[in-house]
């Protein structure tokens, strides 16, 4: 149309200048368009993205082997993942119409959580006896934190059952025990049994050896001093081990003369 020489000037400056404007905005609206599709893909993708992070999330939470629980500072419980129902043998319907005060065995405890967590956001492997549904417990370890959830103050706790290593902890103490006691007596076999059986031999004796030899009488009875005191000494070492916590109480001078008085014996 602007070729056409049958029609001069037919676009006025006014019009010309009116085109230069449309066509301005037509630009601008295309330059919006392919931004509002660029935008729409873009979220479009992070929407996608956002879903798979919590499924992925939710799938973590589902088929974690250790129990995992959401629940206020109240107590109420919120949420609480397959591994902790097993765990505990309540239903989902269940387990939500509970408070967690009321699932230890010793209530003090979940006080002493809670007063940690004033102290810092996270508790890790706080040992703690957990009631399960039929009435029996079981030894856990809690890593516990808090976390803010729309304003709120909740606490992620992830829930391990240590009955097994508690119990073979146990069972060492309790070898560790044996083993020390059976030193004891050993001990005590070798040097106050022995000790008091050599003074009792010079104690029949002497009378004797007094009659026909004052000296030696004299001699035996200094020798029958040092047993004795011998195997008092060993004996009281005995017994401070027998019960560690007396050490404590006792002053070191005294630790050191009972030691020195022990080894002089020998």
């Amino acid at each position: 149309y602007l070729e056409n020489n049958l029609g001069p000037r037919v676009f006025s400056a006014q019009r010309v200048n009116l085109l230069k404007l449309l066509s301005s905005q037509m630009a601008i609206s295309i330059d919006n368009a392919r931004i509002h599709n660029q935008l729409e893909k873009l979220l479009d993708e992070r929407s996608k993205a956002l879903i798979s992070a919590e499924d992925q999330i939710r799938t973590l939470f589902e088929n974690a082997q250790v129990g995992i629980a959401l629940t206020t500072i109240e107590g109420k419980i919120l949420s609480v993942n397959n591994a902790l129902l097993r765990l505990m043998g309540y239903s989902e319907a269940e387990i939500l119409q509970r408070n967690v005060a009321e699932m230890y065995v010793d209530p003090e405890e979940r006080n002493q959580l809670l007063e940690k967590l004033e102290e810092s956001s996270a508790v890790h492997n706080f040992g703690v006896r957990v009631w399960r549904k039929d009435g029996t417990f079981f030894y856990a370890s809690m890593n516990v934190s808090k976390l803010t959830q729309k304003g709120k103050e909740i606490l992620l706790a992830l829930i391990e059952d240590v009955t097994e290593r508690v119990k073979t902890e146990k069972l060492l103490e309790q070898s560790a025990a044996q083993a020390e006691r059976d030193r004891l007596a050993r001990d005590l076999h070798d040097s106050v049994t022995q000790g008091i059986y050599s003074a009792s031999l010079i104690a029949e004796t002497l009378p004797v050896i007094w009659e026909e030899d004052p000296e030696q009488g004299r001699r035996g009875l200094k020798q029958l001093e040092k047993l004795t005191r011998g195997a008092l000494a060993e004996m009281r070492t005995l017994l401070l081990e027998m019960q560690p916590e007396a050490l404590t109480d006792q002053e070191l001078p005294f630790l050191i003369r009972q030691l020195a008085d022990t080894m002089m014996a020998r």
